[in-house]
């Protein structure tokens, strides 16, 4: 999607030790088929800390892309949905579209999902 050629981000945990992988790959230098890689490992995660990543750092044209190490963050809600919401309040308002939060039991695999769009889905 020239000219921000928009990263992509993911993560991979780890279900019996808790151990988790975040990656980001963003095109490297505005060139077409130039990437960069970059892999996050946290093998012994802190009790009630975590470590967001997104795709854009600010607003801009084009827009440029995160830098630097995923930043940490205290996670002290009990609630996913309050989680998810000071995170959704932290994003730049000019630039936010969707997030992503996902709470695991560890112990018993148990997930709970919290989606949240800017934007109404459009009825065709």
């Amino acid at each position: 999607d020239k000219p921000n050629w928009t990263p992509r981000i993911s993560g991979l945990l780890d279900m019996k030790t808790g151990a988790y992988k975040i990656s980001i790959i963003k095109n490297c230098g505005g060139k077409e088929k130039s990437a960069q890689r970059f892999i996050f490992d946290y093998s012994e995660p802190l009790a009630g800390e975590g470590h967001f990543i997104s795709t854009y750092k600010c607003n801009g044209n084009p827009i440029p892309s995160f830098e630097g190490e995923p930043l940490r963050v205290a996670i002290d809600e009990d609630d996913p949905n309050e989680f998810a919401g000071k995170l959704w309040e932290a994003l730049n308002e000019d630039n936010k579209v969707s997030l992503f939060v996902r709470v695991i039991n560890l112990k018993t695999q148990e997930y709970e999902d919290v989606i949240i769009n800017k934007y109404k889905a459009v009825e065709v």
